[in-house]
């Protein structure tokens, strides 16, 4: 017999007047992804030995300082943005930082500040700038950023686990930390053994592909007659349109409202905070319209528990 209990089952022995069988549902599904020893697997709900890894993940984000976090960022851009003809810069402090040379810069930034990206532009130490048209600036998208560095805390905490010994994983765990590690690469035709979102490869792909770049760039340099990486135009002429750099950030469409109307699966209303949050963030008024039918519960419920909660949260009806 197969261990666990279902949803139903739950309801059945816990649903009465005050624990309401939507509350059931709701608190499971939190609690799935918050309990230690809380598994759900398939239709059933049991508790184990084994931590799932969801939890095991989460404690390990926690703990993941900012240094670390800074640390593999950088490396980040160091492998895969810039190269002989693009010199990356990440995060320059100091207009010194910046050579004032022909080659093309791209200096990579945590967040906009205008007046930093502009005097490091403009000057060189003390002096005035030369080569102003031949630095690049790249700043992260605000509503990106927070998403690509909780990203890189979940890889680090994936990599944590899978180098300590102590926690005793089960193989399907294992498999799943591995697969979370695994380099991604979607540009090269194989046939590779795809689980969802994960495409698991050789490592040579990665590694032949970044020779062939390696490769180009030295036929290119050979074409041009000058060493790869350096600036197409003559030593002594200066390029045109230096005194002013155009803006080249993409266009970021944006929406001024939000308007849906959908029906709440049971058991996933607790899904709809997180939603509600970044609305409530990106935009001054939120209106919500609650509609629910097909159902009963008792005046009683409805003046303690639904215009109590309204009220103490200052809204009126």
């Amino acid at each position: 017999m197969e261990a666990g209990i279902t949803l139903t089952e739950v309801k059945r022995v816990s649903t009465t007047f005050d624990n309401l069988a939507s509350v059931i549902s709701d608190v499971l599904e939190e609690s799935k992804n918050c309990m230690f020893y809380l598994k759900h697997t398939g239709k059933k709900y049991l508790f184990s030995t084994e931590p799932t890894l969801y939890s095991i993940v989460n404690v390990k984000m926690d703990n993941i300082k900012h240094a670390r976090i800074e640390e593999l960022q950088r490396k980040l851009f160091a492998e895969n943005i810039g190269n002989n003809k693009l010199k990356s810069y990440y995060l320059p402090r100091a207009t010194n930082d910046v050579p004032d040379t022909q080659d093309f810069k791209l200096l990579i930034f945590n967040e906009r500040n205008d007046h930093i990206i502009k005097e490091l532009i403009e000057k060189k130490g003390s002096s005035p700038r030369v080569n102003r048209n031949t630095i690049f600036s790249l700043v992260p998208v605000e509503t990106e950023k927070a998403r690509f560095e909780n990203n890189i805390k979940k890889f680090l905490a994936y990599e944590e686990i899978n180098k300590d010994s102590t926690l005793n994983l089960s193989v399907n765990q294992l498999t799943e930390v591995k697969l979370e590690l695994i380099c991604k690469y979607f540009r090269e035709q194989i046939s590779p053994m795809e689980y969802d979102d994960y495409v698991i490869i050789e490592v040579t792909v990665c590694k032949e592909q970044k020779e062939r770049e390696k490769q180009s760039d030295i036929k290119q340099g050979q074409t041009s007659g000058k060493p790869a990486g350096t600036s197409p135009y003559p030593d002594d002429k200066e390029i045109p349109g230096s005194e002013e750099l155009p803006d080249m950030r993409p266009p970021v469409s944006s929406m001024t409202s939000v308007n849906l109307r959908f029906d709440v699966p049971m058991g996933k209303t607790s899904s709809l905070v997180g939603m509600l949050n970044l609305l409530q963030r990106n935009f001054q008024k939120l209106n919500i319209t609650i509609d629910a039918t097909e159902g009963q519960m008792t005046e009683q419920d409805y003046d303690d528990k639904i215009k109590e909660t309204l009220r103490q949260m200052g809204v009126e009806v």
